[in-house]
């Protein structure tokens, strides 16, 4: 049976693991860490789900998202009156929010229907700015805001929820799984530039006393080449270092 090389990031040590073994969990026999995910989707139908939730963002923009009532006042909104709202005094607030919830989650969609539905492999610019975007989604904190304000409205108004709400909550679930389900090394993975995990790694040995250095960003082990602390990964050209065995650890 093939097997494949790969190093624990909490240990650091070297595992070798048969090949085709995606849908299992493999733990790390020394420190018993994850090494991937047991439930690995294929691209396709994570693509098929990031179309409709793109969909589902479009769409809850200019639906009636929710109605506050108090002492016979009524006043609706909608997702796009917060813009008008946060423009008014609020500037760099507004611009800031429509990036990290908008903007943002838009490329990462993109990005995932790109390369599951029409089989494009991202360059390094590319999943470069996948990477970047990937961390600074803030959907699931704009959720969380939306909920905590409603526990504090409820007690003074009445709030009604329209449709908007209820279409903005199902591509917030939408967004947060397509993230879980392919994180920015599952991209780098599908990457133009060709780099391969070294084949002379021992398994049992830890990475670092094979003289070798795992890329923090797109998870690539680089061979390192000179006696400085930081070598360059070749595939995105993030600075790459050995693992500190100081750091506190499972």
């Amino acid at each position: 049976m093939a097997e494949r090389i790969v190093i624990c990031n909490c240990c650091d040590n070297v595992v070798r693991i048969p090949d085709g073994s995606e849908n299992v969990q493999n733990c790390c026999p020394r420190c018993g860490a994850v090494l991937g995910s047991a439930n690995v989707v294929p691209i396709r139908q994570v693509a098929t789900v990031a179309a409709s939730a793109i969909a589902m963002l479009l769409a809850c923009i200019n639906l009636p998202f929710m109605s506050v009532e108090s002492m016979g006042v009524k006043a609706s909104m909608s997702l796009i009156t917060i813009f008008s709202v946060l423009e008014m005094d609020w500037t760099f607030l507004l611009q800031l929010f429509a990036m990290v919830t908008f903007f943002f989650p838009l490329n990462v969609l993109g990005t995932i229907v790109l390369v599951g539905l029409f089989n494009y492999r991202p360059g390094v610019t590319m999943a470069k700015l996948y990477s970047f975007c990937h961390s600074l989604c803030m959907v699931d904190v704009f959720v969380l805001g939306i909920a905590v304000s409603l526990i504090k409205l409820t007690g003074m108004v009445s709030v009604s929820f329209h449709s908007g709400f209820f279409v903005s909550f199902v591509f917030s679930v939408m967004m947060i799984w397509c993230c879980l389900k392919c994180k920015p090394s599952r991209i780098w993975g599908l990457n133009k530039v060709k780099a391969h995990i070294p084949l002379q790694l021992r398994p049992g040995l830890s990475a670092k006393c094979q003289h070798v250095k795992v890329c923090k960003r797109c998870g690539l082990p680089v061979i390192s080449t000179s006696k400085t602390r930081f070598d360059r990964c070749p595939r995105c050209e993030a600075k790459v270092s050995f693992r500190n065995d100081r750091w506190v650890q499972k």
